[in-house]
């Protein structure tokens, strides 16, 4: 709040002071900015690498019309490196992961500066994974995962958000 003194004339020479206050709020923040490119392989492997028998499908994707899907036996992932990172900074990652009964699948963070971060999911459905980290002091970019080794595992909508 900001307050000021405002001077005001009257007929006949004599002024009377009026305090008024003005409510001055900051602007909102802006809005969170996904830093994944492609975060829901609606592009295919546009911005991803990968290995094994990792491949984009449209066979039930969360959202859209593709998901990342490991399957088989042997390691297989995604892997997406987000630059452009602020260091010593807060990070939150998110994905929505399904890993088939007997199988394996992993999100992750990995070379941010801090030790490799991973969660996994059970049950039916996709459930979500979130996964907060904090760079290095010097650490400019950070490595984003789905690893899977056994089995079946689904994964969409990534995002990397600071905060």
């Amino acid at each position: 709040m900001v307050a000021f003194t405002e001077t005001a004339g009257r007929s006949g020479g004599e002024s009377k002071e009026i305090l008024r206050t003005v409510r001055v709020q900051a602007p909102p923040p802006p809005p969170a900015v996904n830093l994944v490119l492609n975060p829901g392989f609606e592009s295919g492997m546009k911005n991803w690498s990968m290995y094994g028998q990792a491949a984009v499908s449209s066979n039930r994707p969360r959202t859209g019309g593709s998901a990342a899907r490991l399957a088989g036996s042997g390691a297989a992932g995604f892997e997406q490196v987000i630059a452009g990172l602020k260091p010593n900074t807060a990070y939150v990652l998110k994905a929505y992961l399904k890993v088939a009964p007997g199988s394996d699948g992993v999100i992750g963070v990995k070379d941010y500066g801090g030790a490799q971060a991973v969660a996994s999911a059970s049950g039916s459905g996709y459930q979500l994974i979130t996964i907060p980290f904090r760079t290095g002091a010097y650490a400019t970019s950070a490595k984003i995962f789905l690893y899977g080794t056994v089995g079946r595992a689904v994964a969409d909508d990534f995002s990397l958000l600071q905060q």
